[in-house]
């Protein structure tokens, strides 16, 4: 479907290489020092000579060594008329490397904490866990990311220069403050901005939705829990979008084990045009769930409003709810969603561009011809 309309899909976003531009914007701002970085649909700070974005969210050449490697590089270039000898050249060199991997692991970090993950596994670059988008979190994230660039950059190189330590320090946390300032606020008002754009609060990135009527996969009775404990409304965060489809997050269901051998519920719930929504970090470790729950999406698309939130959804959630986890990976509304949702993915799943389809977790099987009746029937009323 989409390379009939030359359009790329690149998991994480969908990108239009004509226009040079993605559909939704980047979940995250790496260098916020660069002004390019704050368009958040642009592809690689627009220069895809030197970066690659397999993921359509984090732009990179290969890891955080390249990126440390490149900061080193550039530093040095920039500071190349006051290198006097091999080693202080060096030191220039590390400066730069050093500030590039603090700035993103601190970012990154930073993200993962407020996304509810834990700061050192963002810090490393393995944690599922996002700050999604709002002002705050944008404020948090942009602030601490450009705060350790020029706090780090001007330290160090004011050393290495032969400054003393303490003016050194002084350049450092002036412009740290600066430029800290001025990025937290930059990411701050798109994060805002983003957030408003998919119907969530500007300052938290928070949305209430109604739990009266939706489709589910539940991973371990988190559903069965949240309807035991007569929960009938969902606060989740925003945190960036699926296919063109935005995604939510919240601890009511449930967090992705991301530790070996942890043991957590976690679920999905699909409330189109609204969204899907997800247990905390889901959204980037569970790929399997969120391509089920797109799946939920492209049935609404496919048979209407009156059809899915008359008979596809709450016939899901009662599986989800009465029915076993086995049973209702089986269920037709689930094995119809991952039919459709495959045979979405199948293109790039052949071309070896996205992972494979995990089969005995998301059965795949088309619809039969009573319930295809029953949806085609409500599709014709005007019920909501």
């Amino acid at each position: 479907m989409l390379t009939e309309f030359n359009l790329v899909n690149m998991n994480g976003r969908v990108y239009d290489p004509v226009l040079g531009r993605f559909f939704s914007p980047d979940n995250f701002v790496q260098a916020p020092d660069n002004s390019q970085n704050f368009n958040r649909y642009s592809y690689c700070l627009n220069n895809p000579l030197k970066y690659t974005d397999p993921s359509g969210n984090l732009f990179g050449v290969d890891d955080l060594f390249m990126v440390a490697f490149v900061g080193g590089v550039m530093n040095l270039a920039m500071n190349s008329l006051d290198i006097d000898g091999f080693w202080q050249g060096l030191g220039f060199f590390s400066v730069g490397a050093i500030s590039s991997a603090l700035t993103m692991g601190i970012g990154s970090g930073i993200s993962s904490w407020l996304g509810g993950g834990n700061f050192g596994a963002g810090f490393m670059g393995v944690s599922t866990y996002s700050g999604g988008f709002g002002f705050l979190s944008g404020l948090l994230t942009g602030g601490s990311a450009g705060f350790t660039m020029e706090f780090v950059s001007y330290v160090g190189n004011g050393i290495v220069a032969g400054k003393d330590f303490g003016s050194a320090l002084r350049e450092g946390v002036y412009n740290g403050v600066i430029g800290g300032t001025f990025s937290g606020l930059i990411s701050g008002l798109i994060g805002g901005f983003c957030a408003i754009k998919n119907g969530a609060n500007f300052w938290n990135g928070t949305v209430d939705v109604n739990l009266s009527n939706y489709a589910a996969n539940d991973k371990g009775g988190k559903i069965k829990d949240l309807i035991n404990n007569g929960v009938n409304k969902l606060r989740a965060k925003y945190v960036g979008d699926f296919e063109n489809v935005s995604v939510y997050e919240s601890s009511a269901l449930g967090h992705y084990p991301i530790m070996e051998g942890e043991i957590s519920k976690y679920s999905g719930i699909t409330l189109p045009p609204v969204g899907i929504f997800v247990g905390q970090g889901v959204y980037l470790g569970d790929l399997g769930l969120m391509r089920h729950e797109f799946g939920h999406v492209l049935q609404y698309l496919k048979h209407g409003v009156n059809a899915y939130y008359g008979i596809i959804a709450p016939e899901s959630a009662a599986s989800a709810i009465f029915n076993s986890i086995e049973q209702h990976f089986h269920f037709w509304t689930e094995s119809y969603a991952n039919y459709l949702s495959f045979n979405y993915f199948k293109p790039q799943i052949v071309k070896g561009v996205i992972p494979l389809w995990n089969f005995k977790e998301y059965p795949v099987k088309n619809i039969n011809l009573f319930n295809l009746f029953r949806l085609n029937i409500a599709k014709s009323l005007h019920i909501f």
